[in-house]
């Protein structure tokens, strides 16, 4: 075990010592000891002595709010999600103003299968993030991948506002989508759309729910030609897109829309795990 020293600056640069060595650990897939890792790491660094010297204080903010949240990315992107979403709670402890932790934390309660505290976790965000002239725009991807729940109409009039005050209609796509309104959904994909499958699914499911089969069956199509490009290892999506595509996907199942070619060969009738046609 490496040696605590008093003296702030060799503290916070022990502390940074064990956050590599957390690295390293996630990077490893062991997620035990790079969370353990992490936790000393924080630890350390938090409990250097104060100082007046700006450039150690500069560095004690960037190694807890810069690179500590990056062993949790990693533990997440390798699929860790039960240790992620613990070191992702605690992202939300030490910073509850920045819906980033929030919704990192909330779609890898997805990932863990937790629906319930998914749920939870969404409608913390919308109450801390939801207010104000700007709301923030991962309000807007932590409801793409789930329905909201019934009856939610606690949620639809703050979300119905959201949807108005989103500049970006890519996000905005997704609040209207959840709310009901399929021919505004398409118009904002229409306006932007990315071209990955996360938008070509949303545009399927806003064109299923108004009955509207062959253009469901091609956004499906491009969809899945999409998934093949990540199978391909042309596509590199990160770890929430993955996780919001599947769940995306798994809802395009349940409504059987049928793609454009071949309507069996990516439909099984199963749900599968939250990343199996992301792998």
């Amino acid at each position: 075990m490496l040696k605590r020293s008093r003296h702030p600056q060799a503290q916070v640069k022990l502390g940074a010592c064990y956050l590599e060595l957390a690295l390293i650990a996630a990077r490893r897939r062991d997620g035990d000891r790079a969370h353990a890792l992490a936790r000393k790491a924080a630890e350390t660094i938090d409990s250097a002595p104060p100082t007046s010297d700006a450039f150690i204080e500069t560095d004690r903010r960037f190694y807890r709010n810069q690179r500590l949240p990056e062993v949790a990315q990693e533990l997440a992107d390798a699929g860790i999600y039960h240790v992620a979403r613990k070191m992702f709670e605690h992202a939300t402890q030490k910073s509850p103003d920045d819906p980033w932790p929030w919704y990192h934390r909330a779609i890898a309660e997805l990932g863990c299968g937790d629906e319930a505290a998914y749920r939870n976790i969404r409608a913390e965000l919308l109450t801390r993030f939801g207010s104000g002239e700007q709301p923030s725009d991962r309000i807007a991807y932590v409801f793409a991948p789930i329905p909201l729940a019934e009856p939610a109409g606690d949620q639809r009039p703050a979300l119905a506002a959201i949807a108005e005050k989103l500049s970006d209609p890519r996000p905005r796509a997704a609040v209207l989508y959840r709310l009901g309104r399929y021919e505004d959904a398409i118009a904002c994909l229409q306006e932007r759309n990315d071209g990955r499958a996360w938008d070509h699914l949303l545009m399927a499911l806003s064109h299923a729910r108004l009955g509207q089969p062959d253009c469901a069956g091609q956004s499906l199509q491009s969809a899945l030609d999409w998934l093949d490009e990540v199978k391909a290892g042309i596509q590199q999506p990160g770890w929430t897109e993955r996780l919001e595509t599947q769940f995306l996907l798994d809802e395009a199942r349940g409504l059987q829309i049928h793609r454009d070619a071949s309507p069996n060969s990516h439909s099984t009738g199963k749900r599968s795990s939250p990343t199996s046609p992301l792998q």
